[in-house]
């Protein structure tokens, strides 16, 4: 398949209009791979795979592959990949049932890119990954039913540009020779005008003059039959009609049916436009012109109708100058005719998909110096003419973005490079909108001169507000990102590393980090302190598995110090995917501070209450001392954590507390007590609990306090708890506080020893005591491991 330079150009053209509609490109290639006509690539094939000696040679060796690949039906498309990762579909174009080439689209993808894979090519092929991937991001992510509908219309533009250059071709060879015939003709002509003068001034020459007559209509019959075009020879004042067999032909006649008459002639013509010819017929009897040319339809021998071109000239006045004879030629234009309608169909076709998309349209022709716009472009600019004046767009254009505009147009067009405009409009109304334009020439002269631009229009001022107001909220976001009490960090995960995206200004102020000497670094190995790389580590793995995590711990300054923190981290979740990881840290040197102040004032307090009580009761000093330590010896054992312990060395210091609201003199009775005296002693653990229960401690005191003389079998006091009612601090202070007792001297007796307490403990453990704590307080005593001195 060969086309000329010119019709290239004008499929390129069409392309490159399809490409400002769609997003998508076009190429058209002949059967053996040559690139005939082609729209702009995308971007990053432009700037990036076509620029590269090794992925320019992989782009076209798989283009022509898949070019000359054969395919049964015509309508097959097959789409593909190229070896750079960017989608490509392509589809044959024949003529006669041959194949003369084929037409592509793309690039595209038909879901989201990798861009993982995408960053991998760029740093293979060298290309600057940053740019590289925001251009894999601009080449559009289409469904396979709009890349089907974007094919089948460059197939379309680009068959139908093919066959109207062959039909073009075709139709300049039979006009040649009908050019030869004329001038043929018009020599014949003149030589019948010559002849019938000199007819009129020497009659003695008649016979010579016929005979020279006679050659000259041979001539002109050969020169008839050899035209691809139909004859008539219409001589008026007879009414006969000369037809060549070509005529015949032409409308499927054979040459015994066609009527050498004016009137079988008129009565093909198709009704509809019998008064053109009429009146065109009418123009050459008058003398209005003597050379016409003009299209109509007549009827074939098959009942269908042609249209015709029909090109005639006066050859022949008579005396008084009026037309005796016109003489013509008949060129069958029915093929162009259908041609031109489903050109017109298709952009019509066109113009409907853009006024369903909102979209306006508009064509300026410089010849004409009118310009016509779509009912969308006319309800945008808030006009009500759909034709106007070439300026009628400038003076529209917002005084402010005028003289930009202008003269960004003027410079493209300098450049015979389209346009892509956002500026404001003044409408007549006073109303301010924005609109997107984007046009190109598409039209010159032979000096390169402008004859017509075309181009479409959108109204973004919804889209604008969008973005503004986006930008606004953007805007607020980073504020709040930047000026957190809190130090903040974006991540993501690559290689099993936590590399930092982003940081806050709090960051650079606990950590002394700034955002350059941040950026692509490890997070953990920039915050987390060698010994505590495993928790970091894990604690940076959580958001990855899509949880989250909260806790406290200890981070390392750029100067190598450590600062206490609150970590909360958790995932950043784009479209239900994790893409990355968001961390927060607070300092906490002055809170951990305050908190040590307080535990010593808790402490101090605890110790004063604590003396309060034993001074009350002078046989029992430091009796709530010795029974924290044993109480917290067995917590430990336990297996529990220092905080725990804390809370019950805290219980066991003020279990006693209570006995403050008891009578001295009971307290220190040398004798037994009488049961009203004891029911009054036995209210001294809900005593406590009223002097304890206000005061907010990190453990549960107070009941601690309130259920250390109850037993498990339900046997105690005050509330008769059971086992499982009892919290295991006050069971472990249950044991603690009867060995102490046991051991020490009372009022009324002297003390018993170590030895019987814990006999005490060993027969009633499953019963009074708790069987595993009593065990371990056994064992405690047994091996050494404990004793009150």
């Amino acid at each position: 398949m060969t086309l000329a330079l010119e019709s290239q150009e004008k499929i390129t053209r069409l392309f490159e209009s399809l490409k400002i509609m769609t997003g998508l490109t076009a190429a058209l290639m002949d059967q053996s791979g040559q690139l005939l006509a082609s729209s702009d690539p995308q971007p990053v094939c432009r700037e990036f795979h076509r620029v590269n000696e090794d992925t320019y040679r992989q782009c076209v060796e798989s283009e022509k592959t898949h070019c000359r690949m054969k395919h049964q039906d015509q309508e097959e498309y097959v789409l593909y990949t190229c070896p750079l990762g960017i989608g490509n579909a392509v589809m044959n174009i024949t003529q006669n049932g041959q194949k003369i080439g084929c037409v592509f689209g793309g690039q595209f993808f038909l879901e989201p890119p990798d861009l993982d894979f995408f960053a991998k090519q760029a740093e293979l092929y060298g290309f600057d990954k940053k740019i590289y991937l925001e251009k894999i991001k601009k080449v559009p992510v289409i469904s396979k039913e709009k890349l089907l509908l974007h094919l089948r219309m460059v197939h379309r533009l680009a068959a139908f540009a093919i066959s109207v250059e062959l039909t073009k071709d075709l139709q300049a060879e039979e006009e040649q020779e009908l050019i030869k015939s004329n001038e043929e003709l018009e020599k014949t002509f003149q030589l019948l005008q010559d002849s019938e003068q000199q007819l009129r001034n020497q009659y003695e020459e008649l016979l010579v003059k016929e005979r020279m007559l006679r050659e000259t209509e041979e001539r002109y019959a050969f020169a008839v039959e050899g035209s691809r075009d139909g004859v008539w020879d219409w001589h008026i004042p007879t009414g006969k009609n000369y037809v060549s067999h070509r005529w015949s032909e032409m409308l499927g006649y054979e040459p015994s049916q066609a009527k050498n008459t004016f009137s079988f002639f008129k009565s093909l013509i198709h009704p509809e436009d019998i008064s053109l010819v009429d009146k065109t017929l009418d123009g050459f009897m008058n003398g209005e012109y003597e050379q016409w040319e003009y299209e109509f339809r007549m009827k074939a021998a098959n009942g269908s109708y042609r249209w015709i071109r029909s090109r005639g000239k006066v050859f022949e006045w008579d005396a008084d100058g009026k037309p005796q004879r016109v003489v013509g030629t008949q060129t069958d234009v029915t093929e162009n005719r259908q041609l031109e309608q489903k050109l017109e169909e298709s952009q019509r076709r066109i113009e409907v998909a853009l006024d369903a998309s909102g979209d306006g349209w508009w064509d300026t022709n410089y010849e004409t110096g009118k310009a016509v716009i779509s009912d969308n472009t006319k309800e945008i600019w808030g006009i009500e003419s759909n034709n106007v004046s070439p300026d009628t767009w400038k003076q529209l254009i917002h005084p402010e973005d005028r003289d930009r505009i202008v003269e960004e147009e003027k410079e493209k067009f300098s450049k015979k490079q389209s346009f892509n405009h956002q500026y404001r409009i003044l409408r007549p109304d006073g109303t301010i909108r924005w609109v997107l334009d984007r046009g190109r020439a598409v039209d010159y002269d032979d000096d390169g001169n402008i004859l017509r631009v075309s181009g479409m229009l959108t109204d973004i001022t919804e889209k604008i507000k969008k973005s503004s107001e986006f930008e606004r909220q953007q805007k607020e976001l980073e504020a709040l990102f930047d000026y957190s009490p809190d130090a903040l960090v974006y991540s993501s995960f690559q290689n099993g590393k936590n590399i930092i995206r982003m940081i806050n200004r709090r960051f650079e102020e606990i950590f002394g980090y700034s955002e350059e000497e941040a950026y692509g670094k490890d997070l953990d190995q920039l915050v987390v302190p060698e010994k505590n790389m495993t928790e970091g580590r894990q604690i940076s793995a959580a958001p990855y598995h899509n949880q989250h995590f909260e806790g406290r711990g200890l981070r390392k300054k750029k100067n190598g110090e450590t600062v206490p923190v609150i970590i909360r981290v958790g995932p950043a979740v784009v479209d239900k995917k994790v893409v990355g990881a968001q961390g927060s840290y607070t300092d906490i040197s002055k809170l951990i501070q305050t908190e040590n102040q307080l535990r010593k004032t808790l402490k101090d307090t605890v110790r004063s209450l604590s003396r309060i009580s034993e001074k009350r009761d002078l046989y029992t000093a430091d009796h709530q001392k010795r029974v924290a330590g044993l109480a917290s010896a067995i917590g430990k054992a336990l297996g529990w954590g220092e905080h725990r312990v804390e809370g019950l060395r805290t219980a066991a210091l003020l279990h006693d507390i209570g006995k403050i609201m008891i009578p001295s003199e009971i307290l220190s009775k040398p004798s037994r007590l009488t049961k009203l005296e004891f029911e009054y002693i036995k209210t001294h653990p809900q005593n406590a609990y009223d002097i304890l229960k206000n005061i907010e401690f990190e453990w549960p005191v107070a009941d601690m306090v309130l259920q250390h003389h109850e037993r498990i079998d339900g046997s105690g006091y005050p509330q008769g708890l059971q086992k499982n009612d009892i919290l295991p601090e006050a069971r472990i202070l249950i044991i603690a506080d009867v060995v102490e007792a046991i051991s020490s001297h009372r009022p009324y007796r002297p003390a018993l020893g170590i030895d019987v307490a814990l006999k005490e403990i060993q027969n009633r453990k499953d019963s009074w005591y708790d069987d595993e704590m009593a065990e371990i307080c056994l064992a405690l005593f047994q091996d050494g491991s404990f004793d009150f001195e």
